[in-house]
């Protein structure tokens, strides 16, 4: 997932010094325990952030966390954890 955030920020974050970007993170609801889930979203949004701060040099400013979901959108509980970028 590194190329994904790596060509995420070449093709978006990089071109647009002043924008913010909020993220969402997801865990799939079948399995674990809500709390379990909702802790396990929220530590994925967080290293992703962490990510770009340390790799990347992006300010903590212009990352907001916005929201932790607990979903199941796909047959497959893998594709429901993710991180969500918006700008």
């Amino acid at each position: 997932e590194q190329k994904h955030l790596s060509y995420y920020f070449e093709t978006v974050i990089k071109k647009d010094p002043e924008r913010i970007f909020y993220f969402t993170g997801s865990a799939d609801k079948s399995t674990g325990t809500q709390e379990i889930n909702e802790r396990l979203a929220k530590e994925r949004v967080e290293k992703t952030m962490k990510l770009l701060v340390d790799k990347y040099g992006i300010s903590e400013d212009r990352l907001k966390l916005k929201d932790v979901l607990i979903i199941d959108s796909f047959e497959d509980p893998q594709l429901d954890r993710s991180v969500l970028i918006e700008h």
